[in-house]
């Protein structure tokens, strides 16, 4: 029986994948989120899928957010960060509280899920709590965008280890239920140089995640990893992304909205001052799609250093110390950036914050 299982578990799996190659479209005027874990987070500091997914429909007026987070779940289990709630005081479901209002934000019209990897590795979620959640995401995830939102499923690393072919049998089998395109990525598992260890894939990897999809939803190849026109959209995706991460997901809620938000100059108003570097940074990308125009925005400069943060030689201090002792200088800027705090532990380790 269990033999039997199995042959009609990888029956499905084969049935849907044969299916995927359907061609699958984003239409004018989408709004389309990407949602999961590290796979999903650290795309946008590549950008090759959304630069496949932006140059395969030039004419339609698609636009693209990241809102992955690392070792996440599709319960949210990663979002407490979002919170203003005193940390590690949460209540439970807080972090799909803080995922159902991200939705609920950025009205997404398609989602792209790339969950499944952090969920499988010890510590993440048993297969049955992974479909469970799984399934109330899909479920409410409409109800939160107040739209009919359509999904596209990919599938997990092929190297990592734990419940992986679980959580990859569950998602695939989700999809064919619900008619949802689903991308296995075991593909990419015949280059090692795709992966920079088991979980997390190598700039190349993202390429050809990009190729693979293209092909599994039976989009046209089009030369978007050649030419200058290519890589400064690329570029111009990468910074989008970036404001947009900084719009997102603000480094410190609690002194930016919460209760130490009076502590620091209250910089809650400056964090919507990001939507108009997103747009401009849209607006570049939107003229540069069509790759058969030549088109070419160029990048603007931006200072992200700070113009007083130039390494100036200090003297160093004169020290009076107990015979037999010394003082050396270990580290200076611009070794440690920024540094805040430092104490020893009783080891008598030296702990710097920067």
């Amino acid at each position: 029986m269990k033999l039997l299982s199995l042959l009609s578990l990888f029956l499905l799996i084969s049935l849907h994948r044969a299916a995927a190659a359907t061609r699958f479209e984003f239409r004018d005027g989408e709004k389309v989120v990407f949602l999961g874990d590290s796979f999903i987070e650290c795309e946008q500091y590549e950008g090759w899928i959304e630069l496949a997914a932006t140059t395969q429909f030039p004419e339609s007026n698609v636009t693209f957010r990241n809102l992955g987070w690392s070792a996440d779940t599709p319960a949210g289990d990663s979002r407490n960060g979002l919170s203003v709630l005193q940390a590690g005081r949460e209540p439970a479901g807080e972090g799909w509280n803080q995922l159902l209002k991200q939705l609920t934000e950025y009205k997404p019209d398609v989602i792209v899920l790339g969950y499944g990897t952090a969920a499988s590795l010890p510590g993440g979620s048993d297969p049955e709590t992974f479909r469970t959640n799984l399934t109330r995401l899909l479920d409410e995830a409409p109800k939160a965008t107040g739209k009919e939102t359509r999904f596209l499923i990919l599938g997990t690393m092929p190297r990592a280890d734990g419940n992986r072919l679980a959580m990859e049998a569950i998602l695939s089998e989700t999809a064919a239920k619900r008619s949802v395109p689903f991308v296995s990525m075991d593909e990419l598992a015949k280059v090692p140089s795709h992966f920079q260890n088991p979980i997390h894939l190598s700039p190349d990897g993202y390429k050809a995640a990009a190729r693979l999809i293209e092909r599994s939803l039976g989009w046209e190849q089009k030369p978007w990893d050649k030419g200058e026109q290519s890589e400064i959209m690329r570029q111009h995706i990468i910074r989008k992304n970036e404001w947009f991460f900084h719009r997102s997901r603000p480094a410190n809620m609690a002194y930016i909205f919460g209760f130490r938000k009076g502590e620091q100059g209250r910089n809650a108003g400056e964090i919507p001052q990001f939507d108009a570097l997103v747009e401009e940074e849209e607006t570049a990308i939107a003229k540069m799609r069509d790759l058969s125009t030549g088109t070419i925005v160029p990048l603007k400069e931006t200072r992200t250093e700070s113009a007083f943060a130039a390494k100036t030689p200090q003297d160093h201090p004169k020290f009076t110390v107990a015979d037999g002792f010394e003082v050396t200088l270990w580290a200076e800027n611009p070794l440690f950036h920024k540094p805040t705090q430092m104490n020893f532990d009783p080891q008598g380790r030296l702990w710097v914050t920067s």
